[in-house]
């Protein structure tokens, strides 16, 4: 497409040149009109430029139109949340990614109170982060439901809007995602009003306050998307930060202390001991036994079940699950989680 003003000036040039030789149009009327070809032929090449480029991102224009036009398979809720938070409670509640018959969560009961810590453990495969996507409302109960315990009474999840339980319920993955910016800037992200000291002190709370002032910027030192230019407990720290700088009522963290050595958990936890002190609410995934230090209550999860809950003194001396968490035992761990076979069942083979 790029060539045709080319082959249109050289068949101009070709076809006035015989007419031309032959008497048919003068030399003038040739030159002029050979002129005027010229003067369009950068217009027309740009033109085909366009259309050439066009055609070509048209398949990843039409992959963002998509993801424009899709919508949210979450129904946000009408109400709002107008009174201190003061628990979380699951009530009989199971989920599966499918609607099919095996549940990834079944019959799930336990409460949350406003300042108790509660933690999570069970094997691979049994649950956990499932559970706590669930208690943020990425996904709703299958059945069962899941209530938001305030000092006017309790509400469902499903009723809240997502807008007002996000600024409740505070969640920090393990595998955190940091944006191309400054560390102050990802810090800030979803707390645009957050002042230099708010930040400042959520470093801090997190533990994250001496790393970022050896930057070369400091705070202002700018992070490369997903942060690859920090370490993975680096990265974790302002994941942390960023959580803890809107003070949530409910703080749900899913091992955010597995790439941090052990005397910055141990000032993360004794952070976290405070915060909950202060009346917040923590719910940690726990794969280690230094988590557990922070819980009040522990819930073990085995095949997407809750099996026992209590102190981790209680179930130390009554659940063999729990003791086999704690010990490593592979062949009780073995026998006792999902499998991923189970969790996702295999697509049938087409033909």
């Amino acid at each position: 497409m790029l060539a045709l003003p080319v082959l249109g000036q050289i068949v101009l040039l070709c076809y006035g040149g015989w007419s031309v030789m032959h008497g048919r149009i003068d030399l003038g009327t040739f030159v002029a009109f050979a002129s005027f070809l010229a003067m369009l032929t950068g217009p027309t090449r740009v033109l085909a430029s366009f259309l050439v480029i066009a055609q070509r991102t048209q398949a990843s224009v039409e992959r963002v139109f998509a993801l424009i036009d899709t919508r949210s398979q979450m129904e946000d809720g009408t109400e709002s949340i107008n009174s201190q938070v003061v628990g979380l409670e699951l009530e009989n509640m199971s989920f599966d990614y499918h609607h099919g018959d095996r549940h990834i969560l079944s019959n799930i009961s336990f409460s949350l109170r406003a300042g108790e810590t509660v933690a999570v453990v069970g094997a691979s495969g049994s649950g956990k982060s499932t559970l706590l996507m669930l208690l943020a409302r990425f996904y709703d109960p299958c059945s069962g439901k899941i209530w938001l315990n305030t000092s006017e009474g309790r509400q469902n999840l499903r009723d809240i809007r997502l807008e007002a339980l996000r600024r409740r319920v505070g969640i920090v993955f393990e595998d955190a995602f940091l944006f191309a910016g400054t560390v102050a800037e990802n810090i800030a992200y979803g707390h645009p009003q957050a002042t230099a000291d708010d930040i400042r002190r959520a470093a801090a709370a997190a533990g994250a306050s001496d790393f970022i002032n050896a930057l070369p910027k400091g705070f202002d030192s700018l992070l490369t998307e997903r942060g690859t230019n920090l370490s993975g407990g680096q990265r974790q720290r302002i994941a942390l930060a960023r959580a803890l700088i809107t003070a949530p009522d409910v703080l749900i963290l899913d091992d955010t202390t597995s790439a941090v050595d052990a005397v910055t958990e141990a000032e993360i936890n004794t952070a976290l001991g405070r915060y909950a002190d202060e009346g917040h609410m923590l719910l940690v995934i726990a794969r280690r036994r230094s988590t557990l230090q922070l819980a009040s209550r522990v819930v073990v999860l085995d095949k997407g079940r809750m099996v026992d809950t209590g102190t981790p003194a209680e179930l130390e001396a009554r659940c063999p699950a729990f003791r086999a968490l704690m010990t490593g035992d592979s062949d009780f761990l073995a026998t006792s989680h999902n499998s991923h076979n189970e969790l996702w069942p295999a697509e049938p083979a087409t033909q």
